[in-house]
């Protein structure tokens, strides 16, 4: 499978990691094995065979769930080291930054309504471990009689929170299969679990938000527009909601 970078990645994605990275993955028997890598962003793997992607419809299958869990959990309990780190809000603030005031002054207001999040995350945050960074359903691929996840440009070490619940936002999970992730992931689902993945849900919206803007910048591509509402509005939504006070305190703030 051959692999191609897209206009404007060079400023976001750092290809010597991907391509280390994705071994190790690969290693792990989680991810396609790397055939060849260049500086450039060319990549070739070994292709799956008549492999589908999940799906955000699918993905909330128990089968699915299950598979989901156990993987991201082999690969943060692998005791691996990625290259690079993300830190959520730090990466958020780089972007805002990067490009410019927003027009409306969106994602600036969410910003600042979501410093509660990031102060209590940070005061409890979890040891890093080797992430993905965007687990979407799309990047699950189904083939060969299992299931594989491709697409390792931004993984680095991470809080496994990102993994979590970026698999969790992106499949439009509810509370009864975000449970079931957690379960096959090996994680209590109690009140700060389900809160611990609310906030970073939020986080990784207007992360997402963000990205996008610059990538518009980039290459002008406005298919990412639709998203960036969406993200926008769900954000907006959660820090007016009840839910996101009651996440606060659920993790003692």
């Amino acid at each position: 499978m051959l692999r191609l970078p897209g206009a404007g990645t060079e400023t976001l994605v750092d290809r010597s990691h991907e391509t280390h990275n994705h071994r190790i993955a690969a290693t792990l028997g989680i991810a396609p094995a790397v055939i060849h890598g260049e500086a450039d962003g060319l990549l070739v793997t070994r292709h799956i065979a008549d492999a589908t992607p999940l799906g955000a419809t699918a993905a909330a299958a128990p089968r699915d769930l299950a598979e989901v869990g156990a993987m991201l959990a082999k690969l943060h309990r692998s005791g691996s080291h990625f290259l690079g780190e993300r830190h959520v809000f730090a990466d958020l603030d780089r972007y805002i930054a990067a490009a410019g005031p927003s027009g409306d002054g969106v994602v600036e207001r969410l910003r600042r309504k979501a410093e509660p999040a990031r102060r209590v995350l940070e005061e409890r945050a979890e040891a890093f471990v080797p992430s993905h960074i965007d687990p979407s359903p799309a990047n699950f691929i189904r083939g060969e009689g299992r299931l594989w996840l491709i697409d390792w440009e931004y993984a680095a070490m991470a809080e496994p929170g990102w993994d979590l619940a970026g698999f969790v936002a992106e499949a439009g999970l509810d509370v009864e299969s975000t449970v079931a992730l957690l379960a096959a992931y090996g994680r209590p689902a109690d009140a700060a679990g389900l809160a611990r993945i609310a906030l970073w849900g939020l986080a990784l919206d207007l992360l997402a938000v963000a990205w996008a803007r610059l990538r518009l910048q980039a290459d002008g591509d406005r298919s990412l527009a639709a998203m960036m509402a969406d993200r926008s509005s769900r954000a907006s939504a959660y820090v007016a909601s009840t839910g996101y006070r009651h996440a606060l305190g659920a993790l003692g703030r």
